[in-house]
């Protein structure tokens, strides 16, 4: 219990920020993407455009691991917490959709979503989907407090990324 009121407090402190923005994430991950591609055989997708709970200057920190591979939005340079985290893309072959929310893609396929969830932390709306047998997913802090919107949006964002293809 003590836990979660902190949490509750510490994501209440953490003001909100002044003016959201829409990033050009397919143009600013240009070489996050290449170092990514560098080191894994699958395909990289994300979407060309996020509105993210921030105004500020964006930063991309890609990693891989196994086969797969992370593109971390940060506040700041090599963030590797969540709280400098404003979001995610990520790529893995295999796996299953992670969250029980079913959601149909436009191209039919089906995908998953979890709104914003706390406990000893926040975690932001996420979507997952499959896509050739690999597993990608979404995570980002938007600037909705609604979940409905956030699925949404973030729906567009997967359909997007899918009809983009490979970068």
């Amino acid at each position: 219990m003590t836990r979660t009121l902190l949490a509750i407090a510490v994501c209440l402190a953490i003001p909100a920020s002044s003016s959201a923005k829409t990033y050009d994430i397919a143009d600013i991950s240009k070489a996050a993407v290449t170092k990514v591609k560098r080191s894994v055989d699958i395909d990289v997708l994300l979407p060309d455009q996020l509105a993210l709970d921030y105004s500020g200057r964006l930063y991309m920190n890609p990693s891989t691991f196994d086969e797969g591979y992370d593109i971390t939005f940060g506040a700041v340079r090599n963030c590797g917490a969540s709280v400098c985290s404003l979001g995610n893309v990520e790529g893995m072959p295999g796996g299953r959709l992670a969250f029980r929310d079913r959601v149909k893609l436009a191209n039919g396929s089906t995908a998953s979503f979890k709104g914003l969830t706390c406990g000893a932390s926040c975690s932001p709306p996420t979507i997952d989907f499959r896509v050739k047998g690999v597993r990608y997913s979404i995570q980002a802090k938007l600037e909705t407090p609604s979940d409905k919107v956030a699925r949404r949006r973030l729906i567009a964002a997967a359909e997007e990324a899918i009809e983009a293809g490979p970068r």
